[in-house]
């Protein structure tokens, strides 16, 4: 990934690794583009939860943790970048390079 690019963007970027994935971002509208992206991630396992067995359901509950989780980092570190990484099972991390 090119870092140049990443610092300029006001989304977030990402690099897949492998252990997961890690999700840089660089500004808050980064964080704010990561949370409608999230929203809609949790809108659409919720229409698979309604067709499929309850456990379904559950991603978008998981989906709409990770954008609380988030938002919070973001309001203690305004003014820094931010880093996530989730690996192949979901288990996440949110902190400051």
């Amino acid at each position: 990934m090119n870092r140049a690019s990443t610092l300029k963007s006001s989304g977030y970027t990402y690099g897949n690794f492998w252990w997961g994935t890690c999700y840089y971002f660089r500004s808050n509208a980064a964080v704010y583009q990561m949370d409608h992206d999230l929203d809609n991630w949790a809108f659409g396992s919720g229409l698979v939860g309604i067709f499929a067995p309850p456990i379904a359901a559950l991603g978008g509950a998981y989906y709409l943790k990770v954008k609380s989780d988030l938002d919070y980092m973001n309001s203690i570190h305004q003014k820094d970048y931010l880093n996530m990484e989730v690996n192949w099972v979901g288990v996440y991390s949110i902190y400051v390079p």
